[in-house]
């Protein structure tokens, strides 16, 4: 069991290049050194890097019981607590997994239709000449995720919004990705601040717990309230703290993602004279919001986008049994990681890889495992129909305005975990 060959240079600067330019780094290296290598990086052990579809296929079909949840997953642990499928394995997380599955198909989808479209109203409401769009749709991405998620009336979803922004503001990537910061020294430092600003939103969430317990409302389509009423495999209700830590999941995966997806979206479209268009022709021909999410171009609008924008630029695996991949058998304790950024714009996946082309979905499938922004296998998003719904809603919402976007998209940055456009994505309206 060997390792491939991968860059030399100290971890340190590894981590520095995969920081600043994901893509670019995963490419030179593959160029370099073929398919998969091995990347060090400062504070983790060793990284196997994967961006081939037959690979990645390998990866996402092995067994959960030989690939656990990578270390990335494990950055959130202290945030999104213990029972979080996030960072859950085994029966754990199969069994979470299950649980969280129903909210997000069905009709249930199609009651938040309208939480879509009123969030995005007022989150552009005071749209007026340059604005970033980042900040407006981190808004939007709460307010449903508060709505929708946990069915708060507007007068509870104020104060609990606010709550969780608080939280959001003191999850800094220093407390994220370094663990020596996660010492309480009292209100003032980093993890203090953070635990002080969670204990905040728990306890709203928590009291609005005991009020649904005391008088429940059966014919309530938000995810709390399904929760509430689900029994966990032994038959038991869930507790108070599994409560807390599935809600606060759904929060971790749903709103950040989805504010940077819907920036980059609105970025390559209102850039395009073209595509806005095409995009206020296909919203007028159709006869309700359900019929914008079913619509094949607007579907493939996304997509594009999503090819081209990962919100996050890989997915990470932990080997915990020996595992075949390729001709060679990585040992337990290898990381690997599934570059997205590099796989979704592989020139011989991807005709012209670097054009937005929303057509080419029109035109057939991908490859398999070549569009994974959503990640694959039995880790996959369990929100990716709530996502692209959403993205698509919105899409369709903000058709009505007169935004234009600036002929070149502006770079990357990061945002936490997320690969947002730098300066939050700056348009004009009106």
């Amino acid at each position: 069991m060997e390792l491939p060959p991968g860059p030399r240079l100290p971890p340190i600067l590894q981590t520095m290049q995969i920081m600043k330019d994901p893509r670019g780094f995963a490419e030179r290296n593959r160029e370099r050194f073929g398919e998969p290598f091995t990347v060090r990086m400062g504070g983790a052990g060793p990284a196997v890097y994967v961006t081939d579809p037959a690979l990645i296929e390998q990866v996402f079909k092995a067994s959960p019981d030989v690939l656990h949840a990578g270390s990335g997953n494990r950055l959130l642990a202290p945030f999104v607590g213990p029972a979080s499928v996030l960072t859950s394995d085994g029966v754990a997380h199969r069994n979470r997994r299950k649980l969280l599955t129903p909210p997000f198909h069905g009709e249930r989808m199609r009651a938040y239709a309208d939480v879509v479209v009123d969030a995005t109203k007022q989150a552009t409401a005071n749209w007026r000449g340059e604005v970033a769009v980042l900040p407006a749709f981190e808004e939007l991405a709460l307010d449903v995720i508060v709505r929708a998620i946990y069915g708060l009336a507007e007068d509870s979803a104020a104060a609990q919004k606010a709550a969780i922004q608080g939280a959001i503001e003191a999850m800094t990537p220093g407390v994220v990705f370094f663990s020596w910061l996660r010492t309480d020294w009292g209100a003032w430092s980093p993890w203090g601040k953070y635990l002080r600003a969670s204990a905040h939103a728990d306890g709203l969430l928590q009291a609005e717990v005991d009020r649904r317990r005391a008088t429940p409302d059966p014919g309530a389509s938000d995810v709390l309230t399904m929760l509430l009423e689900t029994a966990d495999e032994a038959g038991e209700p869930l507790s108070d703290g599994e409560l807390r830590d599935h809600m606060v999941t759904l929060l971790a995966a749903g709103h950040l993602t989805t504010a940077v997806g819907l920036s980059w979206l609105v970025l390559e479209v209102f850039r395009r004279p073209d595509l806005v268009e095409r995009l206020r022709a296909e919203v007028a021909a159709a006869e309700d919001v359900q019929a914008i999410a079913r619509n094949p171009w607007i579907t493939a609008v996304v997509k594009e986008s999503l090819r081209l924008h990962p919100p996050v630029a890989a997915t990470l695996r932990e080997v915990v049994k020996p595992f075949a991949l390729g001709d060679r058998t990585l040992p337990p304790g290898t990381r690997i990681t599934v570059a997205l950024t590099a796989t979704q714009r592989d020139p011989a996946h991807w005709p012209d890889p670097d054009a937005f082309l929303p057509d080419r979905w029109l035109a057939g499938k991908p490859p398999p495992y070549a569009w994974l922004p959503f990640g694959g296998g039995t880790r996959r998003c369990l929100g990716e129909a709530m996502a692209m719904f959403e993205l698509k809603i919105a899409l369709a919402t903000l058709a009505e305005l007169p935004i234009v976007a600036p002929p070149d998209l502006p770079p990357m940055k990061r945002r936490n975990l997320s690969l947002a456009p730098a300066r939050g994505g700056r348009v004009r309206v009106g």
